[in-house]
């Protein structure tokens, strides 16, 4: 699959295509940490904010710390990168097969319930991709993964493997907790006298366990109090630690955003008909409740409610940002593991016969077919990609050349052609200021100056004459970019 969605070639590109702004955010924390030694929990951007010293954070910079402390010993690679990514998910795959092949003692079902996932177009997208909302779904499916072991056999080395993983992923993004906090839910229940299974209970250790979940809470309220504060004290206004709301929108812009997700839905988050099937079945779920097993089922209705409410609380951001939803695509193998169990024990003809593998089999290839496609328009020069290949481009190798012609990386840059927050400057290499916050206006240039900035770099042709006073001196010329000492 990972042939046919071309990652032998994806796997060594720089940032580029769909959402390349927030991908050279996570670039330059981890370029960043890679040249100038950072401290872990002093992250930088290369853009150097409105304060001049590109203090800014937001999930947990584990990854990239780590990936910066191995192109210490390699080099700067982005394929490693894009590689440690691609792994956790390969990983996170592996584990939900297994668990899969447990409960439904069939490989090849569960095979393609866990391969179901490698074919939504957004996952199949940012699983070797820059941003952490897939490496912190990875993590959160292995965590449930563990979660299942501990509910089938009892084991506490489970149970706190299980606690490590989602510890991980709502650090990485908090969205991720989506299932943590609905096993929280099913906990209270069974506190409560509710059985969530027809034998035995689910939560075989009560005092351990609820323990160990508030340690969680406990740590993630930790993190995000610190991101804040260290946000609020460098750049309190550039990542987002709140929410989005529904009803904080007005007609016009919910009109907008309910359109891009009607686009969302029809070509990023899975095929639109694969959508309505899991759908349907979600729904057949409450029809055949008597056949269900109550606690996947109460898992899967606890995490859809949980869904919804981040829909509502995030509504805002799903105009632009597909990567929003990653996290909510744990449902499906949700929905899978019920649907798979009522035709186990309530359909055993169908059980037994050819015809139901078979149909998952065509049904895995149909998927996997239309994420090709859509992968392919996200790195066609002629689709998603034109931008990278029409202005940023030539912005590769940039930096050896200012350096041949004298400027250093100590020296910062101005790139006003870029109205992203890192993509112009992680490609060049250098520290300074984009066009974001700026708007080419000169009393803002001029604060930039005084914080340090000493060049410019425009494309031929993009002055205004707002910038004549800034174009006296031209210093060196690269690819179709011009460079003028201020």
């Amino acid at each position: 699959m990972s042939l046919i969605y071309d990652y032998h070639h994806i796997i060594s590109k720089p940032p580029q295509s769909m959402h390349a702004w927030r991908q050279t955010d996570c670039l330059s924390i981890t370029l960043n940490y890679y040249q100038d030694n950072r401290p872990f929990l002093e992250p930088r951007m290369l853009n150097l904010g409105p304060d001049g010293c590109g203090k800014s954070l937001s999930e947990f910079p584990l990854m990239q710390y780590g990936v910066a402390q191995l192109w210490k010993v390699f080099g700067q690679h982005e394929f490693i990168y894009r590689a440690i990514a691609l792994l956790l998910f390969y990983l996170a795959l592996l584990m939900l097969f297994k668990i899969m092949e447990r409960i439904f003692k069939d490989s090849l079902i569960a095979l393609v319930g866990a391969l179901l996932l490698y074919t939504s177009p957004t996952l199949v997208y940012y699983a070797g991709n820059f941003i952490m909302n897939s490496p912190a779904l990875s993590l959160a499916i292995m965590g449930l993964s563990c979660f299942f072991w501990y509910e089938i056999n009892g084991k506490k080395r489970y149970f706190f493997v299980f606690i490590l993983l989602f510890t991980l992923a709502g650090l990485f993004k908090i969205t991720a907790m989506l299932t943590f906090y609905a096993l929280i839910s099913l906990f209270l229940l069974q506190l409560i006298g509710v059985r969530l299974r027809e034998e035995g209970k689910v939560f075989k250790h009560p005092i351990i366990n609820a323990i160990s979940m508030l340690v969680v809470v406990f740590v993630q309220y930790l993190w995000y109090a610190y991101a804040s504060e260290y946000n609020g004290i460098h750049n309190p206004n550039y990542f987002l630690l709140s929410i989005y709301p529904l009803w904080s929108m007005g007609e016009a812009e919910l009109t907008e955003t309910l359109q891009a997700v009607d686009h969302h839905l029809n070509w990023n988050y899975f095929r639109y008909s694969t959508l309505i099937i899991f759908l349907t079945l979600f729904a057949a779920l409450f029809i055949l409740i008597k056949k269900v097993s109550r606690f996947y089922f109460l898992l899967l209705l606890s995490t859809f409610c949980g869904a919804m409410a981040y829909v509502i609380l995030f509504f805002r951001a799903l105009n632009h940002h597909d990567y929003y939803v990653i996290n909510l695509f744990i449902i499906f193998p949700l929905v899978f593991i019920n649907v798979i169990y009522v035709i186990k024990e309530g359909f055993p003809r169908l059980n037994k016969s050819f015809l139901l593998p078979a149909l998952l089999v065509v049904f895995l290839v149909h998927n996997t077919d239309f994420a090709s496609s859509r992968m392919n328009d996200r790195y066609s020069p002629e689709g998603n990609n034109s931008s990278y290949y029409k202005y940023f481009k030539q912005y590769n190798g940039l930096g050896e050349y200012l350096s041949e012609i004298g400027i250093d990386k100590n020296q910062q840059i101005l790139s006003l052609f870029d109205n992203s927050y890192n993509n112009t400057l992680y490609l060049m290499n250098r520290k300074g200021y984009t066009n974001y916050g700026i708007g080419q206006q000169p009393h803002i240039i001029e604060q930039k100056r005084r914080f340090g900035a000493r060049y410019l770099v425009l494309p031929e042709g993009n002055q205004n004459k707002d910038l004549d006073r800034y174009l006296k001196r031209k210093v060196g010329q690269y690819k179709g970019l011009e460079i003028f000492e201020l």
